[in-house]
């Protein structure tokens, strides 16, 4: 658990108020200055569920006044703490899991989930995800409509709480309420016998015969785990008592020889859960419903994984290597919890696919090679000898520019837009303000000097004594002609001044002395 939290019923006023103050802090940036810490927003950010402050009887009818109020809330209700620890605690997640929540709200599901850098997250609400994105700065969250979202890769457990009764138009023209679409987008980002633990209203399938039609979508992508009730007033902090709601669990459906889907039943399991520690019932919901689940799922990825591999042709070494570095990253421990998201890049290689609107030269750029895979997997192992984060920001050189970098994730915010700009070396020099780089003036400062002496013109130049002694004391035996070989004193001349730059240019005429004047140079 990243917070502890803190159960306090709120009115709807006290409620709107700490919202729109935790919004102001987090746009101005100014949390800290205030005292406000991530777990005070963490307790009092509530979202805009039960906040519509709409009345019944400004409405025609009921229906009128139920559009108005999901217009308004968007479904947003975000999942309790509680309830949320209960359904992570029931499912015994591993450090190298990966989670999603398709329709995270401001995260809550993340806090209790043992490894924060493997968890995924889609909210359309901009404030909730700013307050994600605040809470949990090492999970992957977009911005977005679940119904755009593309993770580009799969997850082992999907678990959320989806806004209800929402109707969306499918690009068929079908209409489908916004929790069924959320179970049926799950199925399109599980890894096969991946586990969906989703919270539905409890009139979601709960007549076989009325409902046969979503029973059967359902089963032709899951295997039916089975559901239990929740508490009549789960949801009372936001604002709504009495709603009934619960909690199913399924499995995404495997072509395994030896495996078989469960149907569905519209029975709820007797499991009672607490309404003040619903964490209570974790073990239980554990045993009924997820550990067989949970065994079939482990052991199911060595397999998927090789089946992938004999389906493209790759060179012959690299699916040793590939299987090396999941090992290696898989047995330090200082690596293990990248190791999901490694698999699921591996896994992402094998299982892409040109899209139909992308250029040829355009997917030759994106697309995943052998080289970036196993690049990405040595940068993956490198991380057991990481450096530990230093509170510092620095001016380093980079290849042939400079440029200010941070050395922890707090520095990183405070670099501006100036000084992520790198500066090349060059035009450094050019501006000959070495004090503009500390640590580099020396060096800046050396590069001017060879500059200035660079562009000297020769007829500016004259000769250096050190230079012009050792010209005049040089000489060569020439075996030919039994004589030693002195430089004249135009060659000399012009020699002394070439050997005082860097590069230059001698147009000498036939028979002027190059030869002399090459060995002399050199």
């Amino acid at each position: 658990m990243k917070y502890e939290y803190y159960p306090k019923r709120r009115t709807e006023q006290e409620r709107r108020e700490l919202n729109e103050q935790i919004i102001r802090l987090l746009q101005s940036e100014a949390c800290e200055q205030a005292g406000v810490t991530d777990e005070d927003i963490f307790n009092r950010y509530t979202g805009d569920g039960g906040l519509h402050g709409l009345r019944r009887s400004d409405y025609e009818n009921y229906n009128a006044f139920s559009a108005a109020k999901k217009e308004l809330e968007n479904g947003q209700f975000f999942t309790p703490p509680p309830l949320c620890e209960m359904i992570v605690s029931a499912l015994r997640l591993s450090d190298t899991d990966l989670v999603a929540d398709l329709t995270c709200g401001m995260g809550n599901f993340f806090n209790f989930l043992p490894n924060e850098r493997n968890a995924y997250g889609c909210e359309v609400d901009p404030n909730a995800c700013a307050v994600a994105r605040k809470l949990y700065p090492q999970a992957h969250i977009v911005q977005g409509d679940i119904r755009d979202y593309e993770p580009q890769t799969h997850f082992d457990f999907v678990l959320g709480n989806p806004p209800f009764h929402l109707r969306w138009i499918m690009p068929d023209a079908t209409v489908m309420t916004s929790h069924q679409y959320y179970c049926l987008k799950a199925a399109k980002l599980l890894k096969p016998l991946g586990i969906l633990a989703v919270i539905v209203p409890a009139s979601f399938l709960a007549d076989s015969f009325s409902d046969k039609g979503a029973i059967r979508m359902m089963e032709s992508h899951f295997s039916f785990l089975g559901q239990v009730m929740l508490p009549e007033h789960a949801f009372s902090d936001s604002g709504v008592d009495g709603f009934p709601t619960k909690l199913q669990f399924w499995q995404k459906k495997s072509t395994a020889a030896d495996w078989a889907p469960k149907r569905y039943s519209t029975d709820c399991a007797d499991i009672h859960i607490p309404s003040g520690h619903p964490v209570m019932a974790a073990t239980a919901l554990y045993e009924k419903f997820v550990m067989v689940a949970k065994a079939e799922l482990a052991g199911n990825r060595n397999k998927v994984f090789l089946e992938l591999a004999q389906l493209k042709t790759t060179k012959s070494t690299f699916l040793y290597q590939v299987k090396k570095y999941l090992y290696q990253i898989r047995s330090h421990p200082a690596t293990r919890e990248k190791y999901d998201a490694c698999f699921s890049y591996v896994h992402r290689f094998y299982t892409q696919r040109q899209p139909v609107d992308m250029p040829y030269e355009e997917w030759q750029r994106v697309q995943l090679t052998e080289a970036k895979v196993l690049t990405y997997l040595k940068q993956a192992l490198c991380r057991q000898n990481a450096k530990p984060e230093r509170d510092e920001i620095r001016l380093v050189k980079q290849k042939y520019s400079f440029v200010y970098k941070a050395y922890s994730r707090k520095m990183a915010k405070l670099l501006t837009d100036e000084m992520r700009a790198p500066v090349p070396i060059y035009q450094a020099v050019l501006d000959n303000k070495p004090e503009r780089f500390p640590g580099y003036e020396r060096l800046l400062r050396r590069k001017r000097r060879e500059y200035d002496n660079q562009e000297q013109p020769f007829s500016e130049m004259t000769e250096n004594a050190q230079l012009a002694d050792w010209i005049g004391r040089f000489q060569y035996w020439d075996a030919q002609n039994h004589a030693y070989i002195h430089l004249n004193p135009l060659q000399s001349h012009d020699v002394n001044l070439t050997l005082q730059k860097r590069y230059a240019f001698l147009q000498w005429e036939q028979g002027s002395g190059k030869t002399p004047a090459a060995i002399f140079t050199g």
